[in-house]
């Protein structure tokens, strides 16, 4: 078997799916024998360089998929990353040709009748902006513990001064430092939360501050993320869909 790589436009690539749509990808196609087996994008991330991320579009009916995944893991000489929603299709071919899941991904949009209780004792918040010590230590905390969270998967990349300009530029912590957590808010987003102790006290408290600005709050948890899956328990959640990385490595 004689497989070869060619990278084409985009015009082409939709020939083999109607789902395109991204035009700053690289599309590329897999040969054997001058037949198209297999049809995909490829992208790296700036922040988690490691891993050479695809989007599969097409793959022939019975070809050998561990085959294919094994030559494009070798011809970018890196492991593979691929997400997916976790009812695609594609799933059973990426686990049938050697991919593993690796982690769970979950978008949520709350309003205040979803929260299991918002009743808490008295607490001061505090909220720290650039101008505050508080806020430089939680950037820091916030760095050490994305990249222990993303070490196993696709590890950081980027030097801490990078990686903290592009965090929000508001956190909230209870009055008297970050020993009980910290929140990176955005208008009625939480974009990072972390903490080792009883983060739920701190988490109900800023829920409360944007329900009392907004008819709902969104965020996004990772199964990996302990720390942030305590703010997804805190809703009576009865969606199940997920967005879902695999790697084959």
């Amino acid at each position: 078997m004689c497989l070869q790589i060619f990278q084409i436009p985009v015009s082409e690539a939709k020939l083999y799916s109607t789902d395109i749509s991204e035009t700053k990808r690289k599309y590329y196609k897999l040969m054997c024998n001058g037949e198209t087996v297999f049809c995909f994008s490829v992208y790296k991330n700036y922040y988690h360089k490691r891993n050479t991320y695809i989007q599969p579009y097409f793959i022939k009916k019975h070809f050998d998929a561990k085959s294919v995944f094994l030559f494009l893991k070798n011809y970018f000489a890196s492991p593979l990353q691929c997400m997916l929603k976790n009812d695609d299709t594609w799933i059973p071919i990426l686990k049938s040709g050697g991919f593993n899941l690796v982690r769970r991904c979950y978008e949520r949009e709350f309003t205040k009748d979803d929260l299991k209780s918002n009743e808490i004792d008295n607490v001061n918040i505090e909220v720290c902006t650039l101008e505050n010590e508080e806020y430089v230590a939680a950037c820091k905390l916030l760095y050490e513990s994305y990249a222990k969270n993303h070490e196993g998967i696709n590890p950081l990349s980027v030097s801490f001064d990078e990686f903290a300009t592009d965090l929000p530029k508001t956190v909230y912590c209870i009055e008297g430092g970050l020993d009980n957590g910290f929140v990176f808010t955005e208008e009625n987003e939480i974009c990072y939360v972390g903490g080792n102790s009883n983060v739920e006290v701190l988490f109900v408290a800023v829920l409360n501050i944007i329900f009392s600005k907004y008819q709902y709050v969104m965020f996004e948890t990772d199964d990996v993320d302990s720390v942030a899956m305590k703010l997804k328990n805190l809703f009576c959640d009865v969606r199940d869909d997920s967005f879902d990385t695999y790697i084959f490595s």
